[in-house]
């Protein structure tokens, strides 16, 4: 395995608020490539978004100003609103005026922040809180009409400017909704290669929608269902894929193989050639890859319970490797497979005794969770 590497470099960014006609009214791969980093986080009900922008640079380090949320103050005065809002959905237009007014400014281009970063931090972005994150790829000519539809749903606007055969009423939902770019296509045609489960556009740029939601205290806001449902139908009628790494729900492993086609059945084929026992295979990879049903090492779930008290509401997941001895156990029965426990959406703390098998990969899980803003630290 090769990796290309570039040395490390500063980056100059700047980012803004505009309203959002003033982006999908330029929408063009031009918008995008302006400067060498571009992305947008859209506010739903200002019909806003804030345009953050990047190249790279010579210049002297000089940090953000601190930002609103970004203190302490700010950071807990919007925790405990968007708790509130868990109660009284119908606060969160008013604290998204708020709280991103106190950020970006109340008035479009009212203040432009500026810093000059390493590249290392200079990309990364605070997630403030534990949260549920829907992510997918689809063409970027698709962009506006994705956006205008979504927000046309979300305001409760008449149906003819939407389309989506979803309910709405009292639906009220977080932002922002985070807009950015890619494009593999040099990659592609210089190479030849891509990674067969590889979601993005092969023919134009990449458009990611991230439909963002926050989890107060660990607790999942009364939205989710409705705004996710809704809003994967939409991303898949205008051709997008779903990230893998993120909260796809209400899509089967029939959709996402006919999403890939032949790719699909190649992944499988080398899946299988070098895990042919399912080791690497949970209940996760049952769901949503149309795998065969006869890995004797497949992860299978046993069940899940809520936590309870002081666990927002975080589920423990229990879990069973089918068959580590490759005998079926001395009966024949299941008591020959690993006990694997795991903590969804909670803090990863174990209260039950685990195998040597899961606690390897807890001990790697701890390691990632640090940057991990979907598990809950209470």
């Amino acid at each position: 395995m090769t990796y290309q590497t570039v040395p490390d470099f500063n980056i100059s960014w700047s980012q803004r608020l505009v309203p959002l006609h003033n982006i999908l009214d330029n929408w063009s791969e031009n918008f995008w490539k302006q400067r060498e980093y571009t992305r947008v986080w859209w506010l739903p009900y200002l019909k806003r978004a804030v345009i953050w922008s990047a190249d790279q640079s010579d210049l002297p380090l000089r940090p953000p100003n601190t930002t609103f949320y970004g203190g302490k103050f700010g950071y807990y005065v919007y925790h405990n609103l968007l708790a509130l809002s868990n109660y009284m959905p119908r606060i969160l237009p008013w604290v998204e005026w708020l709280i991103f007014g106190m950020q970006y400014g109340f008035q479009p281009d009212s203040f432009t922040m500026t810093a000059v970063e390493p590249v290392r931090s200079g990309l990364l972005m605070d997630c403030l809180y534990s949260q549920w994150v829907n992510e997918w790829a689809l063409p970027l000519s698709r962009g506006p009409e994705a956006i205008r539809r979504l927000s046309a749903w979300i305001n409760r606007e008449p149906e003819q400017l939407h389309n989506i055969p979803f309910d709405n009423h009292n639906l009220y939902v977080h932002c922002p909704v985070e807009v950015r770019v890619s494009d593999t296509r040099n990659h592609v045609e210089h190479t030849h290669t891509y990674p067969f489960l590889d979601p993005t556009c092969h023919s134009e740029p990449t458009l990611y929608l991230n439909a963002t939601l926050y989890r107060p205290y660990g607790r999942d806001p009364p939205c989710r269902d409705r705004y996710y449902e809704a809003f994967e139908w939409l991303m898949r009628e205008l051709g997008g894929k779903p990230h893998w790494a993120k909260n796809f729900m209400y899509i089967d492993h029939e959709q996402i193989s006919a999403m890939y086609g032949d790719d699909m059945t190649q992944f499988l084929r080398v899946r299988d050639e070098c895990d042919p026992d399912g080791m690497f295979l949970g209940e996760w990879h049952i769901r949503n890859l149309p795998i065969a049903d006869d890995k004797r090492l497949v992860e299978e779930e046993l069940g899940r319970r809520r936590m309870g008290l002081g666990w927002g509401d975080g589920v423990l997941w229990e879990g069973m490797m089918r068959d580590i001895t490759g005998q079926g156990g001395e009966d024949g029965g299941e008591d020959s497979g690993a006990r694997v426990i795991e903590f969804q959406d909670g803090e990863n703390t174990p209260t039950t005794s685990m195998s040597m098998t899961s606690r390897t990969s807890e001990e790697s899980f701890d390691v990632l969770v640090k940057g991990e803003a979907s598990v809950y630290h209470g």
